[in-house]
């Protein structure tokens, strides 16, 4: 099954319009200020979201500004970081924000917007590129500085505690994730009533139907979103962008419901408000497209995913040609559709699709590869191509070894041990992955906690099969491990 909330968020991530920080407006009343800068600052809340265009803007008022003193300085920094992240840039990102946090320390509680900015730029960087525990040591110092020197700015560390319980929900670790949402939506409450408060107020309403999502408890999701969608209708029009991302988040719940049908109905609602918008020459589009092609996928009605899935690709392509939109934008539509012809068992094009969609990811997301890698190994297994399946199982795991591989990747990747070995006609070796892939999820006292549930589901049945192929008579092992 195609994972909706892992395309959803990587959805999310890439064109979720992003509203100008006050680091930004601030400089309103600086000496410098300029048309540049204007142009930059409106083009940060333009649903059209250029950042290409804006990060070359911020660079021309970093050259004019004053090197050694001036706020100018550090603010057009902070900007070119949150920009750069934003195409892609996560190093260049990690680089600027550097620049910003290697201040005079006696500097920060003046300039401590454009410090904070770099910090969130530079967490949200470290969490594309994989390293999670990094972004949530950012996040938490970003909540210290902004509690030290402004702790009446309650609409920033509500932000920031959002932004932090979603990196432990992407994780897998939804017990954080719903610990720090509390204070989140403790903060917003004590926010002065404005549009960007009730904004915010909408999206920790979003990320808590994320939330409870990942728990499967769909009820709550729900609710969640319901909540989203009244604090939006609140500032927004009904076809207003944000409504449209919202959606898109829904239909990732309901998919992993596996209600398609009502995925469908999601997905197609922000396709619609989206072209509304944008026309037809927008990234929102092709990913909207790409999304519901993965529901028709999951229907099994390949001729539906195909025609979406298709469209998703042309629209990329046309971006790509008349608005010199990065390549990576084919990246998502590609993966689509190699998942959808591997289903039709139709491997040489699903590999050729793969093989695309790993040379348009210019963005060094860990997640996408990470899902890419898996692709890959399914393709191999299912060709019989033993060799080459293990040494990418081999090189994974290798990498697995880095912090910001988390349990729920680990558990993957014994799990696709298992799988490799039954092939091999080893069911005792492959015993031993599963439960090497269950054990992934225990804690220190050997309890599970915050389990991927779908994936402990498979490594469970798994289990029982395999200890049957081992010694069918054996049922205390599989008992433990159900315990």
């Amino acid at each position: 099954m195609f994972k909706y909330l892992f395309t959803c968020w990587l959805f999310l991530a890439l064109s979720s319009p992003v509203k100008a920080d006050s680091a930004t407006l601030s400089l309103q009343n600086d000496s410098l200020y300029n048309d540049n800068l204007i142009k930059a600052a409106d083009s940060l809340t333009n649903q059209a979201g250029r950042f290409n265009t804006d990060l070359k803007l911020f660079e021309e008022i970093f050259q004019i500004s004053d090197i050694e003193k001036h706020q100018l300085y550090y603010s057009s920094l902070s900007n070119m970081a949150w920009c750069q992240w934003q195409t892609g840039q996560y190093n260049e990102s990690i680089q600027s924000s550097n620049q910003v946090l290697s201040m005079d320390s006696s500097r920060i509680n003046e300039l401590y917007v454009a410090y904070s900015f770099a910090l969130s730029s530079k967490a949200i960087s470290y969490s594309f590129l994989g390293d999670f525990p990094k972004s949530i040591e950012l996040f938490r110092q970003r909540i210290d500085l902004i509690l030290r020197v402004a702790p009446e700015d309650h609409l920033r560390i509500s932000v920031t505690y959002s932004n932090l319980a979603t990196t432990y929900s992407r994780i897998g670790d939804v017990v954080n994730g719903l610990k720090f949402m509390k204070p989140a939506l403790s903060y917003i409450a004590k926010a002065p009533a404005s549009r960007q408060q009730k904004r915010q107020a909408g999206s920790i309403e979003q990320n808590l139907g994320w939330t409870y999502a990942l728990l499967k408890n769909y009820r709550k999701s729900e609710e969640h979103f319901q909540n989203a969608i009244q604090h939006y209708q609140n500032i927004y029009s009904a076809n207003h962008p944000s409504i449209g991302n919202l959606y898109i988040a829904m239909g990732g719940s309901y998919g992993e419901n596996n209600k398609f049908e009502l995925a469908l109905d999601c997905l197609k609602e922000a396709l619609a408000i989206f072209e509304e918008n944008f026309g037809t020459g927008h990234f929102t589009i092709a990913s909207a497209l790409s999304d519901i092609g993965n529901a028709y996928t999951n229907l099994l009605q390949f001729d539906s995913a195909s025609y979406f899935l298709s469209r998703s690709i042309a629209a990329a392509k046309r971006l790509i040609r008349d608005q010199s939109v990065d390549q990576s934008v084919l990246a998502l539509p590609y993966f689509s559709m190699a998942t959808m012809l591997s289903q039709t068992n139709d491997l040489k094009n699903a590999q050729h699709y793969l093989d695309s969609a790993r040379r348009f990811m210019g963005r060094v997301d860990h997640r996408f590869n990470f899902e890419l890698s898996k692709e890959q190994i399914d393709l191999y297994l299912r060709q019989s191509k033993m060799d080459k399946a293990i040494a990418s199982l081999d090189s994974l795991r290798k990498a697995s070894d880095q912090d910001h591989f988390d349990n729920s990747e680990r558990s993957s990747i014994h799990a696709g041990y298992a799988r490799y070995h039954r092939l091999n006609n080893r069911p005792d070796l492959a015993l031993q992955s599963i439960s090497e892939a269950i054990d992934q999820y225990r804690d220190g006292t050997g309890l599970l906690i915050a389990p991927n549930f779908d994936l402990l589901e498979y490594c469970l049945l798994q289990a029982n099969l395999l200890i049957q192929d081992v010694n069918p008579t054996d049922k205390s092992t599989y008992s433990a491990l159900k315990k």
